[in-house]
């Protein structure tokens, strides 16, 4: 008993042509490799086989300021503001007798005296409040990591410990030269004040340049910029 053939291979069409054959696309890829990117593979994640490496998660942690750049962050809103609140003080209670005795005392050498006016003391606070204000703003950024706000108030702090400085000098030969007293007939109490005031701003100004100046600080500020960009790259729209 002869059996009908069973369609399978090698079988001829009934009208004599051979069945053509059909091949996966993927077998012919030299090593049997799918030309296409598998789930899971970095090209797969990005859509592009040239487009960059993902960002290690480790990057992408944000850093932590350390205590000297926190210490830092807090002398420049406390120190500027507390100066500049007292000298402001100081200028108003002082107003008439600092213009008086410097006009009495110029007064000797032939110059015409200006008259005090009550509103004198506002030129210093004036002055304090843009300081004061430049100080919290590149304060913010400091403790926020950002290397160009440290570098702003580290030169800011430079001038102003030199002004303390030479005004610290200057002063007494001024008053001096011109034969007023080193108190100017001062109460005791604003003699303290002011006292405590020009020492608060020297070691104010010295203790920020050398916190934010310290390794660690540095080594903030450093790893503050890898972040920055670690971000910016995990961000970057992937090359067409």
């Amino acid at each position: 008993m002869t059996l009908p053939p069973v369609q399978g291979q090698g079988e001829q069409p009934q009208d004599g042509r051979p069945e053509p054959e059909f091949h996966d696309e993927q077998s012919h890829v030299q090593g049997g490799e799918s030309p296409l990117p598998q789930a899971g593979s970095p090209h797969a994640q990005h859509g592009h086989p040239f487009a960059a490496p993902p960002v290690p998660a480790q990057e992408l942690t944000e850093p932590r300021w350390p205590r000297t750049v926190e210490m830092a962050f807090w002398i420049a809103m406390v120190v500027p503001l507390v100066v500049g609140t007292l000298d402001t003080v100081f200028a108003y209670l002082t107003n008439d007798v600092i213009a008086s005795g410097l006009d009495a005392a110029l007064a000797r050498y032939g110059v015409e005296p200006v008259p005090a006016q009550d509103t004198d003391w506002l030129y210093t606070a004036v002055m304090y409040l843009v300081l004061v204000a430049l100080w919290i703003a590149f304060g913010l950024q400091v403790r926020a990591g950002r290397n160009w706000a440290r570098v702003t108030l580290i030169v800011l702090a430079a001038v102003w410990l030199g002004l303390e400085l030479l005004s610290s000098l200057l002063t007494p030969v001024i008053y001096a030269a011109l034969g007023l007293p080193w108190d100017l007939g001062l109460p005791i109490g604003l003699i303290v004040m002011t006292a405590f005031v020009r020492v608060l701003a020297l070691t104010g100004t010295i203790t920020f340049i050398v916190l934010v100046c310290r390794k660690p600080s540095k080594q903030y500020f450093q790893e503050t910029r890898s972040f920055q960009m670690a971000q910016w790259r995990a961000q970057e729209i992937p090359w067409r």
